[in-house]
């Protein structure tokens, strides 16, 4: 029969209200390895037990099996909630409570995703575990080389990280140390959940609407609104929604309505300007942005000056509705008398004997954008004809000949893409 010296580690809190104490013992039973905890006073043996990490470098693996909360004394600070860019501090004590010296005694500690190894922070009794390049062997695979710990001897390892600055809200972070021996597999302490608080940020200076012209903004021609939203927040936001109502003056282009270059009238199942808030985003990640793009035809004709105001509001599952800063463009409209369908003609024109009436026929026909408020025309007469009084008119009404300047008339308002005959 053997005698194996009995092994143990007690991990006290700092409070003497919460001190546990874990031991593990190991001796030769008829060849069953037996553990036994302290706290519930029952042994559990090895053949009705899961397998046993023996290397700290199975422990904390991508797919392994949770190890076993044996050592009680990992304590966490917060301990209960997280939020992004806070420091978590952890300190972990263990002693050696058999009766014989532990070798080669390993502390290892995991890394959940979400935190970010503090440079600096790790140590062993105070003194500093960092390497030159600022890595903690605490993090590593085989763990810190502690040491030797004698009987009734005690080690305390401290241990801090950054919370990253995205994080999701509602994520469970689990925070964990092991520590093992020549001796003794590894052993676990307790498991230090911590869950992030954390919220999106669409109101900011990045979220924003613009509208542009493609070219002169005259009525008629197009522009084009875009509604960018930004998440500057540390978690996603969800359901991302966009009240963006056509602007007035104006009228939607169908199915230009674009997100991220992607068609949505399609997934939408009714026209962009028939539906009230359309979800632009399912999720908008922290740091990530999302294009809203459509075209607009401005109205004609417009008066010079006209501004079109483009209007947004952005929303989500996270965020109540806020308005955005209006963009608008100034509409240049002016009329134009300058292309052919502006025409003076003579009857007759050939073959005119003295004393014969002649029939002048001016059409003033507004090309341009805009109403001509108070259009004249002035004709001049070679000296070979004179005016006929009482005989002008406009657009078939008879027309008051002026005392001075007899051949000036006033045409009156010329909206874009009219026209105004006057005969003398």
């Amino acid at each position: 029969m053997h005698d194996a010296a009995a092994l143990g580690f007690e991990l006290a809190r700092a409070s003497e209200h919460f001190k546990r104490v874990f031991r593990a013992e190991s001796c030769d039973r008829g060849g069953d390895s037996i553990f036994v905890n302290c706290e519930h006073g029952y042994p559990f043996p090895a053949a009705k037990r899961p397998r046993v990490m023996r290397t700290l470098s199975e422990v904390f693996a991508p797919g392994a099996l949770t190890l076993p909360e044996g050592l009680r004394t990992l304590v966490v600070s917060p301990d209960r909630e997280l939020e992004p860019g806070m420091t978590v501090r952890a300190t972990f004590t263990f002693r050696n409570q058999g009766g014989a010296v532990a070798t080669g005694v390993r502390v290892r500690f995991n890394i959940p995703e979400g935190l970010v190894y503090l440079v600096g922070s790790g140590e062993l009794d105070g003194t500093l575990l960092d390497d030159e390049l600022g890595n903690s062997p605490l993090l590593a695979r085989g763990g810190a080389h502690i040491g030797d710990v004698a009987p009734g001897e005690e080690r305390h390892i401290a241990i801090a990280y950054s919370v990253a600055g995205a994080i999701e809200n509602g994520t469970t972070v689990e925070l964990q140390a092991a520590v093992a021996s020549f001796e003794l597999p590894p052993v676990g302490s307790n498991v230090v959940r911590l869950v992030a608080r954390s919220r999106p940020q669409l109101q900011n200076a990045l979220t924003r609407i613009t509208i542009e012209a493609r070219q002169e903004p005259v009525p008629g021609s197009e522009a084009q609104v875009t509604v960018r939203m930004h998440n500057a927040g540390e978690s996603s936001a969800h359901d991302v929604v966009v009240v963006a109502p056509v602007p007035e003056h104006a009228v939607y282009v169908a199915g230009s309505a674009r997100v991220n270059g992607r068609e949505i009238e399609r997934d939408l199942a009714v026209a962009f300007d028939r539906l009230y808030a359309p979800i632009v985003a399912a999720s908008l990640s922290a740091s990530a942005s999302a294009t809203l793009v459509y075209r607009i035809r401005i109205d004609a004709p417009l008066p010079d000056g006209t501004r079109i105001t483009a209007r947004a509001q952005v929303a989500s599952q996270e965020t109540p509705a806020f308005e955005l800063d209006p963009a608008a463009l100034v509409v240049r409209a002016a009329p134009d008398f300058g292309d052919d369908r502006t025409a003076f003609s003579i009857e007759p024109s050939s073959d005119v004997r003295p004393g014969q009436r002649v029939a002048l026929t001016l059409t003033a026909y507004n090309a341009g954008t805009a109403a001509a408020d108070t259009a004249t025309a002035t004709i001049e007469l070679p000296d070979a004809l004179a005016l006929v009084r009482g005989a002008s008119s406009i657009d078939g009404r008879p027309v008051r000949d002026r005392r001075k300047d007899p051949l000036t008339f006033d045409l009156g308002r010329i909206d874009a893409g009219e026209h105004v005959e006057l005969q003398t």
